[in-house]
């Protein structure tokens, strides 16, 4: 055999290897990421509720923290620490600070669910790279497996007879067991 002949053949037995080294690692991967649609459009469709919930609660805290001296209860806690400044001003300090304190906390709270938004929406962008990754996965192993039957049907039409069997070993030189 000339030497063109034996590095096309080692060549093509690398080539198998490979595929079937691919291919025991995309198989599985692939059918783990596999999802059914319905699913992942209630998970999307859930995530956008959810992601549109937290930013409405930030903004409405964001409002009470806001308007606080507008609103009923806080509109009373004014008048009681008014009442109470022209009788005890260092009780009408604790009075205001407490109302910085529920400000304070209203905008907290409003930071913490804009967070939770941003995490919902950033939860959601990544669920849409791993679906993209799965039909790119499935076109994947596909392509693998088209070159799996190619090489398949090469070996059987080319290598199964006794010219390429080892001279010292008397075993296949390129037949590559999967």
């Amino acid at each position: 055999m000339s030497r063109l002949q034996d590095d096309l053949f080692q060549d093509f037995k690398e080539q198998k290897e490979t595929i079937y080294k691919q291919l025991e690692i995309f198989e599985p991967l692939e059918a783990r990421l596999r999802k059914p649609a319905a699913s992942r459009l209630l998970g999307k469709g859930i995530l956008i509720v959810f992601e549109i919930v937290c930013y409405a609660l930030t903004g409405t805290m964001v409002a009470v923290a806001v308007l606080m001296s507008g609103t009923v209860p806080f509109q009373v806690w004014m008048e009681i620490e008014q009442v109470i400044r022209d009788n005890r001003q260092e009780l009408a300090d604790d009075l205001q600070a407490i109302g910085f304190l529920a400000s304070a906390v209203c905008i907290v709270i409003a930071i913490l669910f804009l967070i939770m938004g941003r995490m919902l929406s950033s939860i959601r962008r990544k669920n849409d790279i791993i679906h993209n990754v799965s039909k790119d996965m499935k076109a994947l192993v596909s392509q693998h497996l088209v070159r799996k039957a190619a090489i398949q049907s090469i070996e059987s039409r080319h290598f199964m007879d006794d010219s390429f069997k080892d001279d010292k070993t008397g075993e296949d030189r390129f037949i590559v067991e999967a």
